[in-house]
């Protein structure tokens, strides 16, 4: 969550001088929303380690599907986000408040209530991906409940 308002803030601002990071992070969202969950994590889970990314290389497979999972509902999460402060942002801005004092006093505070149920779509959607890690070799909840069953129960 903290990841998708990071970007919902910077795709919500209007200086000049972050118009490229806004760019960015607009390509940013609309590549992640349009790439399938499973095509990601198997190219985070096989392809970083392939290619010896520095830092991320030595990853165990488990903080590599947390990333692809941070990655692909960071998107989602974000464009949640962005509605929700656009829709507040209006109103204060008729009333003569600045960017930072509509953000800090107005939609921020006001767009976390209306954009609750969005999120929790996503959180379902996100629980239910967590399944689509198993293809990199995650045990998640479910499968092992599988093993624990069929080693135990006959």
């Amino acid at each position: 969550m903290v990841w998708g308002l990071v970007l919902a803030l910077l795709r919500a601002s209007r200086s000049r001088a972050l118009a490229p990071v806004r760019w960015l992070t607009v390509g940013y969202i609309d590549l992640f929303r349009a790439v399938p969950g499973l095509v990601l994590i198997y190219m985070i889970g096989f392809g970083i380690p392939i290619a010896g990314v520095p830092w991320i290389g030595d990853w165990s497979q488990y903080q590599l599907a947390a990333l692809a999972l941070t990655i692909l509902y960071g998107a989602y999460v974000a464009e949640v986000s962005r509605a929700g402060i656009e829709s507040q942002t209006a109103a204060a801005r008729s009333l003569g408040l600045s960017q930072g004092k509509t953000m800090r006093f107005v939609a921020l505070p006001h767009a976390v209530r209306r954009v609750v149920p969005p999120l929790l779509n996503d959180f379902i959607g996100l629980q239910k991906d967590t399944a689509l890690i198993g293809i990199i070799g995650v045990l998640d909840g479910f499968r092992r409940a599988q093993i624990y069953a069929g080693q135990h129960f006959t």
